[in-house]
C-alpha cells in the first residue's frame, strides 16, 4: 500500500498576537482517520489581508509555531496544511490575526508655533495621515517643551 497525503485539514486554527511584529499560531492535528500514513509535519502560508501574491510558508514539525519579523497593526490571513511523504493535505478554512499596535515611525510635519502673549504659544502641525506611518489607533499627540536661555 502506497502512502497517500492527508484527506482532512488540520483542526481549529486560531492565534493571538504577541507583539506589534509577532503572533502565535496553534492548531490540532489532522484526525488519524483522514492521515494516510505517518504526518511529516505542517506548513503554514500567511499573507497580508489583501495581497493575494506575496505569500509566505513557514513549516512545523510541532501543533504551534510563532510568525516573526511581520508589520504593526495588519491583518494576516493564514492557513495550516498537514503533509506525509506522499505530499500536502488540503489547506485549513483561512483565519485572520492582527499583529500588535506600535507608536508612529514618524512625527508629524510642519510644525508651527506662535507666541500668543508673553507667557504663551500656539502650536500647530500637520497630522499623521498615512497608516503606513501611524502603526495603530491614533489616540492622540503629546507635546513637549523646554525653555531655552
Amino acid at each position: 500500500m502506497f502512502p497517500l497525503a492527508p484527506s482532512a485539514p488540520p483542526l481549529n486554527v486560531s492565534g493571538y498576537n504577541t507583539s506589534d511584529s509577532s503572533l502565535q499560531l496553534l492548531w490540532q492535528p489532522v484526525e488519524a482517520t483522514h492521515r494516510n500514513g505517518r504526518l511529516v509535519g505542517y506548513k503554514i502560508r500567511y499573507h497580508v489581508t489583501g495581497d493575494l501574491v506575496n505569500f509566505a510558508v513557514s513549516e512545523s514539525r510541532l501543533l504551534n509555531t510563532s510568525l516573526t519579523g511581520l508589520l504593526p497593526y495588519t491583518d494576516y490571513v493564514i492557513t495550516v496544511c498537514a503533509y506525509t511523504g506522499a505530499g500536502e493535505g488540503p489547506w485549513s478554512a483561512p483565519v485572520i490575526i492582527k499583529t500588535d499596535e506600535e507608536v508612529p515611525s514618524r512625527p508629524p510635519t510642519n510644525l508651527k508655533a506662535q507666541n500668543t502673549s508673553s507667557t504663551s504659544l500656539a502650536v500647530a502641525w500637520q497630522p499623521l495621515s498615512d497608516s503606513f506611518f501611524i502603526h495603530g489607533v491614533l489616540r492622540g499627540y503629546q507635546v513637549s517643551y523646554h525653555r531655552v536661555d
